[in-house]
């Protein structure tokens, strides 16, 4: 992740090199220009200073950043909502786990509105909280699920959900995506489209709906089957669709899909692993196309960034993260385009780091090792 990632922000934060000058080449090797042939610019990351307590987010991180730099997520041990201050570690107890006025029970997502405000879709207790950054309840109002959604953004003032379409077994369908606000007194559907990817169906493999906040009143939509991306407009403008340089969609085959189940399914002992994970692949139906990428971010001048997925002959580790789940975070290579698609830049990183968030023109990192989770900003050149 490289320079255009856009700084929209200025941050006085203290330079914290202590112990990150090591990580950085390890964790971050970026190369600029089209095909990879640029120099290195692994940009410049700082070390969060050490937690004030033990915390464990998981894959399947729910976060926010706050304008300060600060991060508020769910931790996963104990599942409750914490804010961590950038300047100094300390854990701050925003909600409790439970089912009573101001606690949480199962997280959809975790988002930052205006002035800090901190919203949280709890899908257990259906409802949707509101928090200022210091912990006040502000309010709370129920919340309806939908079969599919695939994020929730904070557009401004609105709080808009993203879903997708189910398609019937065995029936190869074109992805569809729906906005709607989430209001305190209302549900206001926005409205709905076709995405010109691929057309899908249900199995291994299936593409999910991948969405990424552009401004206050867009919303990049994709299923990572295609080079393609739509800009939906909210507010009655014309979409339009960025063509990423990142070749033509990958078409899945028995011997790829035996060979990425097999590198996953590591409960199965070893020595018949694969024979079973044959077996089992004809007797499920398998989509044909293969996602090209998993997760996008998008930067403030509008660049944006996709997390590749593998395939099974990419270079790189020799057990690179196998995705099935296209709300995985984890991930060790990302690639950054410009506005228009041209390919700008490729990273790699641990296979153990996720990617908490991006604001301004930084991005915060989290690793979880044996001992407790890590945070470190990493600021491009």
């Amino acid at each position: 992740m490289r320079t255009s990632f856009s700084s929209g922000i200025t941050l006085s934060l203290a330079m914290l090199f202590g112990g990150a000058s090591g990580l950085s080449a390890q964790a971050l090797a970026c190369r600029e220009g089209s095909k990879n042939s640029g120099p290195e610019a692994v940009g410049r990351l700082e070390a969060w200073p050490a937690l004030s307590e033990e915390l464990f987010i998981g894959p399947d991180a729910r976060s926010a950043l706050l304008a300060d730099g600060s991060v508020v997520l769910v931790d996963r041990a104990k599942n409750e909502l914490v804010r961590i201050d950038r300047s100094s570690g300390r854990v701050m107890r925003l909600a409790r786990h439970g089912e009573g006025p101001g606690e949480i029970k199962g997280v959809l997502a975790v988002l930052a509105g205006p002035g800090d405000t901190i919203t949280v879709v709890d899908l257990g207790n259906h409802r949707i909280m509101r928090w200022t950054r210091s912990g006040t309840l502000v309010s709370s109002h129920p919340y309806k699920f939908l079969p599919i959604p695939t994020a929730h953004w904070q557009l401004g003032s609105e709080l808009v959900e993203v879903a997708r379409s189910m398609g019937a077994r065995g029936k190869a369908e074109p992805t569809e995506m729906s906005f709607r606000a989430l209001r305190v007194d209302s549900t206001v559907v926005l409205r709905t489209l076709k995405l010109p990817d691929p057309p899908t169906e249900l199995g291994i493999f299936t593409q999910s709906g991948l969405s990424a906040p552009l401004g206050t009143s867009r919303v990049m939509l994709a299923t990572g089957a295609s080079p393609d991306i739509t800009v939906a407009e909210l507010r009655g403008t014309p979409d339009r669709v960025v063509h990423l340089g990142i070749g033509e969609p990958v078409r899945t085959n028995q011997t790829m899909a035996t060979r990425l189940v097999t590198l996953a399914s590591t409960q199965i002992p070893e020595a018949n692993r694969e024979a079973t994970v044959s077996g089992m692949l004809q007797m499920v139906p398998i989509n044909p196309t293969y996602p090209l990428f998993s997760r996008m971010v998008a930067g403030t001048s509008g660049s944006i960034w996709v997390q590749r997925t593998f395939s099974g002959a990419d270079a790189g580790p020799k057990e690179p993260p196998v995705t099935f789940s296209l709300n995985d975070l984890s991930g060790y290579r990302w690639e950054q385009f410009s506005a228009s698609g041209t390919r700008m830049a490729d990273c790699l990183m641990p296979q153990d780091w996720r990617v908490l968030g991006a604001i301004g023109g930084w991005v915060l990192f989290a690793k979880e090792d044996a001992e407790n989770m890590r945070l470190f900003t990493w600021y491009p050149r």
